[in-house]
This record gives C-alpha cells, structure tokens and sequence, in this order.
C-alpha cells in the first residue's frame, strides 16, 4: 500500500494543477460527493463485497477472514485498510489549502477523523471503527496502524503476498 499511497501523493503534487487539486479535495469532505469519491479498489471491494481482485501469489482468506487483508504484521478488514488513502488525500489536501479555511481546515485531522467517525457510526453501526479511525491517521501522517486488528485469529504467511507494485485507486472525479 505504501507504494500506491506514494503514487497518489505524486499525482496530487506532480501532475494535477492547482484547479484539479481545489476540485478533488472539496469532493472528500462534500457528503453526496465524498461517498463515491475515493478509494483504493481492490480494498473497498473485498471489504464490501468479498471480491478478491489481488494477483497471485495473494490468496483470499477462509472463514472470518475471507475479507481481511495483512498489513504489517496483523490482520485487518480490508474496507477499514482502505481508510489509510483517505487519510492520505486529505492530509495533501490540508497541506495546500488548509490555510485558506485558518483557523478550522475541513481537511484537518480532528476534522477528518470526525468524519470517519460519523460515516462509520452511522452508516455501519461502529463496525470497525477503530481501525477504520487508525489506517486514516496512518494515511494522514505516514506512520503505521498502532492497532493490532480486530482478527488476531487469521494467519499471515509469508507465501501469501500481493506483488502488485500499486493497486488501482480512485480520486473523484480523477481515476487512475
């Protein structure tokens, strides 16, 4: 992931004017907007759908983890793994216009994460929230998850990897 992550942030920086940039960030906080507006696909679509997009060697999981993904050394669900992107595109979002909106920035941590917090908590009930909450900050702030996941009961095994150099990710209303 922290390949893809990198080709988002080169994107962002590189290769989209500042018109592209103000577009894109104001579609990740816009509701109707932001549902739709990002994703890093082969994620969202395991963790909503049970879709196993990833090449081999990557095996999809059995049981209670058929929808989970390994990140580090644990084991996560793959929709709350794909928080870390939005963590990611609101933080350069910050990085570039958060001074305009001083002292409150929309695309702020706290304001981000609140976010997160709402549309999971309404949406889903809290399931996975903390997690969810934890690969957001990671994307945000470029660290790794501190939580352990909420599936210690899946093995990870070092023959079971993605070789994907970057999964295929969206950014509204710019895909790539």
């Amino acid at each position: 992931m922290r390949r893809t992550l990198a080709q988002i942030e080169d994107t962002y920086r590189n290769k989209w004017g500042i018109g592209k940039k103000f577009v894109a960030c104001n579609d990740l906080v816009i509701p109707w907007i932001a549902v739709d507006a990002w994703d890093i696909n082969p994620l969202v679509e395991l963790g909503m759908t049970g879709e196993f997009n990833f090449k081999p060697p990557a095996k999809q999981g059995t049981g209670r983890c058929d929808r989970n993904v390994a990140y580090g050394d644990h084991c996560y669900h793959a929709a709350a793994a794909n928080f870390i992107a939005y963590g990611k595109m609101c933080s350069l979002c910050e990085h570039t216009f958060g001074w305009v909106y001083y002292p409150v920035s929309p695309w702020g941590l706290p304001e981000t994460m609140a976010r997160v917090a709402l549309w999971k908590f309404i949406k889903y009930f809290g399931d996975q929230m903390f997690e969810t909450l934890d690969f957001t900050v990671a994307g945000y702030d470029g660290r790794d998850p501190v939580l352990r996941g909420t599936t210690d009961q899946c093995a990870i095994h070092d023959d079971n990897f993605a070789h994907e150099d970057t999964l295929e990710w969206k950014w509204y209303p710019y895909y790539y």
